[in-house]
């Protein structure tokens, strides 16, 4: 009889614990800007269509709402284009209609913008961030031991700012594609493994609704395009796979593109347009991407704030003894997804805690955090070091998200000299606000250095 994973079962359940424990210690719905900034943006399409009947956002009562500035002028009609597109919204629908339905029942307002549905969204955010956990734990077990899942899964929930972008500001994109990539992830084995009508059907809809909730997430496409590719042999292998499966494959892009088509239509009906850019001025600089700063710098360098994801990507070096299916797909798909996030206009990403895209892959991530671990593991002193180093980053993520509550971290103009200054202390420096290192936006969004 096959042993229970009991070490990533208990892991998993700890860290449901916590996550239950700081959602009700935060009450985060309770604050008046609860959803605020590009929030308001992803959520604005439940209350336009199933409260105002408005999706132009142009009736009165849509005029005095939080969602109503965060949106551009339409060119078309009267009214306001919705800034993000649609793709986080189908996934907050169910939880905004278990809040529309109690609402009254309840006692409280029917306009969307209250403390009882801030109370399910934020609630969706959690259950989202811990249903990909738990799919995450599944796709490890593949690969990987019990123990060595039952790190990962720890590093991963409570080692990065998935854990601060779940509970504190949760209704952002970020834990909701980092639920969509790992079910990319699972049921692009699941589909290799049985290519059926169901798991195309599906595999089709996850990675159109991954597209809408982040454009540039599209290059996640690349894992299972280049999944099971590690020889000359599996290469073909691939290629006769879908060329005698080749009517799956069109129903995935089918699939794909029916979860986009309610954005086009949209987009089609408020500017004439079937694609709309509603960034205005905003944009990449794709000869001028900032990875050394988005990697290293002292404001929001992602191996800086998120050790436990310099790990991550040193265990790709790795990878291939454990997962090949993954490798050569990680390899492509990362370096292409690093350059592109830090040629954004802004590549710190406004006011944030640590690199915040880079959350959305921290899934496809796990699994060669998993390899490192198992190839550490299978020494005393190299096993020991690295289970020193990942408590330790464990201990300072919690840290630094309280600090960044608390604003000693500051949201977007950290300098080494405050870096240094406030790590792992509770203190205020004199000359914090001498020290901080301010960007300037209007430069930034031409291209130019922001200092």
């Amino acid at each position: 009889m096959p042993q229970k994973p009991l070490y990533s079962l208990t892991a998993f359940w700890l860290i449901v614990v916590l996550y239950v424990l700081l959602f009700m210690n935060g009450k985060e719905w309770l604050k008046q800007d609860a959803l605020r900034h590009d929030m308001t943006s992803y959520y604005a399409y439940l209350p336009a269509v199933f409260i105002e009947d408005d999706i132009t956002l142009n009736s009165d009562s849509a005029r005095k709402n939080m969602y109503y500035w965060w949106s551009v002028e339409s060119p078309q009609r009267p009214g306001r284009i919705i800034r993000m597109s649609m793709g986080v919204s189908y996934l907050h629908l169910p939880f905004f209609l278990m809040a529309h339905a109690t609402a009254k029942p309840l006692g409280h307002a029917t306009d969307g913008a209250n403390a009882h549905y801030f109370f399910f969204i934020i609630l969706g955010s959690m259950f989202y961030g811990l249903a990909g956990l738990w799919l995450l734990r599944k796709l490890l077990l593949m690969y990987h031991s019990d123990k060595v899942t039952a790190i990962t899964l720890v590093l991963i929930a409570a080692g990065t700012n998935l854990l601060y972008y779940t509970l504190s500001e949760g209704p952002m994109s970020h834990v909701y594609n980092f639920f969509l990539i790992i079910c990319l992830l699972y049921l692009t084995i699941k589909w290799h493994q049985k290519p059926a009508i169901g798991n195309t059907v599906l595999l089709g809809l996850v990675m159109g609704t991954i597209t809408l909730a982040r454009p540039l997430n599209v290059l996640l496409a690349l894992l299972p395009v280049l999944y099971n590719v590690h020889s000359k042999d599996s290469l073909l292998q691939k290629l006769q796979l879908v060329k005698t499966r080749w009517y799956l494959v069109l129903l995935v892009c089918a699939c794909a593109f029916l979860a986009l088509l309610p954005q086009l239509l949209y987009w089609k009906y408020m500017s004439g347009k079937w694609m709309f850019y509603t960034y205005g001025e905003e944009g990449f600089f794709f000869t001028k991407s900032q990875v050394l700063n988005g990697l290293f710098s002292y404001r929001k360098g992602w191996w800086l704030y998120t050790p436990v994801m310099a790990l991550a990507t040193a265990g790709l070096f790795v990878i291939k003894k454990y997962s090949k299916e993954w490798a050569l797909g990680l390899w492509v798909m990362l370096p292409i997804f690093v350059w592109c996030v830090y040629s954004w206009w802004s590549w710190w990403y406004g006011g944030s805690f640590g690199s915040r895209p880079m959350i959305d892959i921290y899934g496809a991530m796990a699994l060669p955090l998993a390899s490192l671990f198992t190839w550490a593991l299978q020494r005393k002193w190299t096993g020991a070091t690295f289970l020193v180093l990942g408590a330790f980053f464990v201990y300072l993520n919690g840290f630094q998200t309280w600090q960044y509550k608390k604003s000693l971290i500051h949201w977007d103009s950290m300098s080494k000299a405050v870096y240094w200054k406030v790590f792992l202390s509770k203190k205020w420096p004199d000359d914090y606000g001498d020290l901080l290192k301010h960007p300037d936006y209007e430069k930034a969004i031409k291209g130019q250095k922001e200092y």
